[in-house]
């Protein structure tokens, strides 16, 4: 991959991944406004507890689905195993 192509998918993973867990940060805001076409992003259901490091995991790896739709499928598996074991707090298991 060239420069140019891998510095965008570097700032959009890096903005997306910011924005998903900026909610959960006493003294970070939101880039909406001050990054171009940046307008909205979803916010997270008021009183509800959020497990950040499962979020931030999970936005990941919808970005990086998203941004390489044809992963070779031994990567993606990776990629899925670790989104689940997230969402199960089974993690231990999986991040050694």
């Amino acid at each position: 991959m060239t420069p140019p192509p891998a510095s965008r998918i570097y700032g959009v993973t890096v903005v997306a991944l910011y924005e998903a867990v900026v909610p959960g940060a006493l003294h970070n805001h939101s880039l909406v406004g001050q990054l171009k076409e940046l307008l909205v992003v979803p916010q997270p259901t008021k009183n509800k507890k959020y497990h950040w490091p499962t979020v931030a995991n999970a936005v990941l790896a919808r970005t990086i689905r998203g941004i390489f739709p044809s992963l070779q499928p031994q990567n993606l598996d990776a990629i899925n195993t670790l989104d689940m074991a997230f969402a199960y707090g089974t993690t231990d298991n999986v991040c050694r």
